[in-house]
């Protein structure tokens, strides 16, 4: 009896705390999930290659020794320079560097407006990598940039940083289930944007 009370008693504490078990977790991780499928969908494909793909390549071509530090520090430079000085001297690495350059300087301007309104989610990815590099892999870094429909990484990155969030939960869950909502409003806002552009190589 006094062992069937105390399991009792762990599973409401765990209820009325709201300390977010493993299956609130997966069913937030799989709502987040579709979100973020979604977007990249809507996504226009050619500003994508623009913004990750080409980048991605070139880390690979021109520094593949420091690509699980440099994928770290992604989203935080335009060109990563050091990675640009190392491989200067093979030609897959200058192939690469003059097409994000040429890239650079001819943005479609369709895309302008677009760029503008989805700021927001840029800005905020660099809150989520601040997360990301306390408990996610050089594997996962690699998923969620150069990856990006590989849906398994974003999972297993995501599920550790929402096992970290709750972990730094208030009696009542509240921090967690904020964070989380706001995560996911995040996302629908951005779709919502991004559903009134149309785009042929989207």
């Amino acid at each position: 009896m006094s062992i069937y009370m105390g399991l009792l008693l762990i599973g409401m504490i765990v209820t009325i705390n709201g300390l977010n078990s493993t299956s609130t977790i997966e069913t937030d991780l799989n709502d987040i999930t579709k979100l973020h499928t979604e977007y990249l969908k809507r996504f226009p494909s050619e500003l994508h290659s623009q913004l990750y793909d080409d980048k991605c390549v070139m880390i690979y071509e021109c520094c593949p020794t420091d690509r699980d530090t440099l994928y770290v520090t992604f989203i935080d430079e335009i060109i990563n320079m050091r990675c640009l000085m190392k491989g200067t001297s093979k030609s897959s690495c200058r192939r690469i560097i003059n097409k994000m350059n040429l890239l650079g300087q001819a943005v479609d301007p369709k895309y302008f407006e677009l760029l503008i309104d989805i700021q927001s989610h840029m800005d905020r990815t660099k809150k989520w990598k601040k997360q990301m590099e306390m408990v996610c892999s050089d594997n996962e870094f690699y998923g969620y940039f150069c990856d990006r429909d590989n849906t398994e990484k974003f999972q297993s990155c995501q599920r550790k940083v929402l096992k970290m969030i709750a972990r730094k939960n208030n009696d009542d869950g509240t921090f967690y289930n904020q964070y989380v909502e706001q995560m996911k409003q995040d996302y629908i806002n951005d779709n919502n944007k991004l559903s009134k552009y149309s785009f042929s190589d989207s």
